[in-house]
């Protein structure tokens, strides 16, 4: 990593538990580095509670939507009302076991 003038090292001191987690998300999901994750984090953790104008200049959140989340969760019930319940019970259990195997742990 190249480090200009405006650049600030932290160094933080996190459990082993927090660590093996930072690897897994790293396996999953593709990050360059535990860094990268930090930095995400603070990111969105600023955005969500109102402070991104701390970041300096207007953030864009991806796949940000002008409708409000009560109509964004009738929409998606309304959707849910079209697929039959012998089908959405499996698509729940499947979607159950698939958790459970990717962030419990849990074996088949």
């Amino acid at each position: 990593m190249t480090q200009n003038k405006h650049d600030v090292v932290w160094t933080i001191k996190v459990d082993a538990a927090f660590d093996k987690a930072a690897q897994r998300i790293l396996e999953l999901y593709g990050y360059k580095s535990k860094a990268e994750i930090v930095r995400e984090a603070v990111r969105e953790f600023l955005i969500r509670r109102g402070l991104a104008n701390l970041l300096g200049g207007e953030v864009i959140v991806p796949g940000t939507s002008p409708m409000s989340p009560i109509e964004a969760l009738g929409q998606i019930k309304a959707a849910l009302t079209k697929v039959p319940k012998g089908e959405l019970a499996v698509l729940a259990n499947k979607a159950r076991d698939d958790v459970a195997k990717e962030f419990l742990g849990e074996q088949e």
